[in-house]
């Protein structure tokens, strides 16, 4: 559970620091623009759990557990 804590707390850091509103310009709408690839991922995603949600489940369910290994 530590690691991926871990790897979070840096991506946070990471976009933070990406997105500080004290940047000068253009770095300074840097904000606006993750805002608005967050918001059209979650509209895109309702979107398919309204018309589809078993493509949700089936998306959760594709790990490497599941992928076949090479035949050789």
């Amino acid at each position: 559970m530590v690691i991926p804590l871990i790897g979070s707390a840096v991506l946070v850091y990471g976009t933070y620091e990406f997105v500080q509103p004290s940047q000068p310009p253009p770095a300074n709408v840097f904000w606006a623009w993750i805002l608005g690839i967050v918001a059209v991922s979650a509209i895109a995603t309702a979107i398919v759990y309204v018309r589809r949600p078993d493509a949700l489940n089936r998306a959760a369910t594709a790990g490497p557990e599941l992928v076949l290994e090479d035949a050789r």
